[in-house]
This record gives structure tokens, sequence and C-alpha cells, in this order.
């Protein structure tokens, strides 16, 4: 074989996606951790468009590897994977769309009805990678798995019940939350003259020369009346514009899916540390292991973020996305991208290999 046919054949490298990669979730990390603490638009919109982007151009490599004719895990693990981040791609900008540009914060958003397929796929990506591997694992390996799905379970558990810590304002009377109402001192209903306490001294007196004056009563003042001073009224935190109506009918219509769609997002992250738990244990050592060492610390960035995103929402009614832990949306993102690259030129390498032999 020639020179030109051997670098014909030869892989490309896809080092300028690792590099773009690492750049990115670098950029991410240092614009979320200097701005720690806004809550503006402007910051939303720009860690929006960091997540946003790393899906996107995850999901483009994952199917990328699904157009190769040589995939090492096979088309559909990477379809499950591609889809996956796909549809978490569209459901971060309709979520973004809802909260930066809306300013509205639903309890189910249009977003969602893509985060819940993107997690199907992105499990049964990650299933069949596993099944494909023919899983023998030693009893210790098991108990690792094992123990990785118990602490999971408590995290979600521990999560979903987490509840905002009562203020000592919402712990008083109905008395503290009326309107404040400031009361005038009632005056005395009966007013004496000076002139009736002079008569009743003349009247006591011994001196029997002296005639006591007639005493004379005063009229009566008129009552004071409570005087009702406005009461100001508390301004939000972070007020919401007026929803348009098409907007309004989809959250009213999507509100009571919201218990549903949130024990969803628990069994889903469950899943995807106990999955990513056996791909380190199944996957580990071993050339085309690199790959899904890189998409088990993806699964493992994804549970973070959405554990964070979960319990602060609980806690916080008004909770704004973008706070620091939500920076492991990108790091997901991006470990997916790489595992995917990387796996793309191993099959490359490998149908070269087979190609010059």
């Amino acid at each position: 074989m020639s020179q030109s046919d051997k670098s014909s054949t030869a892989p490309r490298s896809s080092q300028p996606i690792y590099y773009g990669g690492a750049l990115w979730a670098f950029l991410a990390a240092m614009y979320f951790l200097i701005n720690t603490g806004r809550t503006d638009s402007a910051y939303q919109f720009v860690t929006a468009i960091f997540e946003i982007v790393a899906f996107f151009g995850a999901s483009l490599l994952c199917l990328r590897n699904v157009l190769g004719s040589n995939s090492v895990s096979g088309k559909d693990v990477w379809l499950g994977l591609g889809l996956g981040l796909g549809c978490y791609f569209i459901g971060s900008c309709l979520f973004a769309y809802w909260e930066v540009i809306l300013e509205q914060k639903p309890d189910v958003s249009l977003g969602d009805l893509f985060y819940v397929p993107a997690y199907f796929f992105l499990i049964y990506g990650m299933v069949m990678a596993v099944i494909k591997r023919q899983l023998n694992l030693e009893p210790l390996q098991w108990a690792m798995v094992l123990a990785m799905g118990v602490l999971g379970i408590v995290c979600a558990i521990f999560v979903s019940n987490a509840k905002a810590p009562a203020s000592p304002q919402s712990q008083s009377s109905n008395f503290f939350d009326a309107p404040a109402v400031a009361y005038a001192a009632p005056a005395s209903t009966v007013s004496f003259d000076q002139s009736i306490w002079q008569g009743v001294e003349l009247a006591q007196a011994p001196s029997p020369s002296v005639t006591p004056k007639p005493l004379t009563v005063a009229k009566p003042s008129p009552v004071s009346k409570p005087i009702a001073v406005p009461s100001t009224p508390t301004p939000e935190a972070n007020p919401e514009k007026p929803s348009p109506a098409w907007a309004k009918q989809i959250d009213e219509f999507l509100r009571p899916y919201k218990f549903v769609i949130n024990w969803i997002y628990v069994a889903a992250d469950v899943c995807l540390v106990v999955i990513a738990t056996a791909l380190l244990t199944a996957f580990w050592g071993g050339r085309f292991s690199r790959s899904w060492q890189l998409i088990a610390f993806a699964a493992f960035s994804l549970y973070i973020a959405d554990i964070w995103v979960k319990y602060a929402s609980n806690v916080n009614k008004n909770y704004n996305s973008g706070s620091l832990p939500e920076v492991f949306f990108v790091f997901a993102a991006v470990l997916f991208g790489m595992g995917a690259a990387l796996e793309y030129d191993l099959s490359r390498s490998r149908r070269g290999g087979r190609r010059r032999s």
C-alpha cells in the first residue's frame, strides 16, 4: 500500500474537539464562579448559552457515530445517546425561553416534555452499552453497584422531601399579616370645663358668704375616629411579568402533571447513578474503555446537577437557575461529547487497521 493510501485511511484526530470541549467547560466554570450570586436575566441568558451549545455539540457527535460504518459499541447505543442529548438541547432551549424571555417560573414548563424522553433515551443507550459488554462482575463490584444505587435512592428521597424553612412571619398569627392600621387614642366622651372644678371647691368651702357658681358642663367632644393608614405592599424579590395567554394555557394544562414528572426525574437520576457505576466497573481497562469512562463521569455530573436543582427548587420556591452547581450540566454535555469523539477515533482506527491487513 502506498503512503498516500495509508494517509487516506488514517483516522482524523478529534483533538480539536477535546481541546474545544475542555476550553468550553473551563470558561463555563469561570463564568459561574465569578458571577456567583447573580440572578439577573443577562446572567441567566449566558449560562443557558453555555448549556445549550454544549448539549447541541454532544448530540451531533453522538449521532456522527451512528452514521459511521464501524462503531465499536453499536449504532443503537449512540442513537439512544444522541437522541437523548438532542432532546435535552431542545428542552434547555424551551426552559431558557420560559425563564429568561417570558420571565415565568411554571411548575411544569414545556421543556419538561423534552427532558423526560431525554432521560429515557440516555438510559436506553447506556443500558445497551452495558448489555453488549456482557457484564461478569465480581461480588465486590456488584456490591459497589448496589451501594451506589442505595445511596442514589437515599439522596433522591431526601431531596424530594426537602422543604423551605419556615420563616418567623409565616409562623405568626394572621394578625401580623393584616394591613397595618394606626389608631388614635379615643378622647373622653365628656370633657369638663375648668369652672366645674372651681364650683366643686367652692361648694365644699365652709364660708357661707360665698355662693358657688352654677355648674356648667361642656358639650362632649366628638369621638376621634381611627385613622386608616394604607398598607404598603411588600415588593417581591423577582416579580414576574404577565404571562402571555398561550403560555398561561400551557402552564395550566401541564401543572397537574408536576408530581408524576418529579418522580420520573427521581427514578431517572437513580438509574443514571447505577448505570454509571456499572459502566465504570465494566469498562475499566483496555483501549476501548476510555470513551465509556468519560460517559460514566458525564452521567454522574448530570446526576449532581439534577439533584441540586431539585433540592434548591424545593427549599426556595423563588429559585433562579444559574447557581454554581448547575455548571455540572455543562460538564455532563462536554464529557458526553468527548466520549463520542474518542470512540469515533477508535472506530476509524480499527477500520483502517482492517483495511491495511
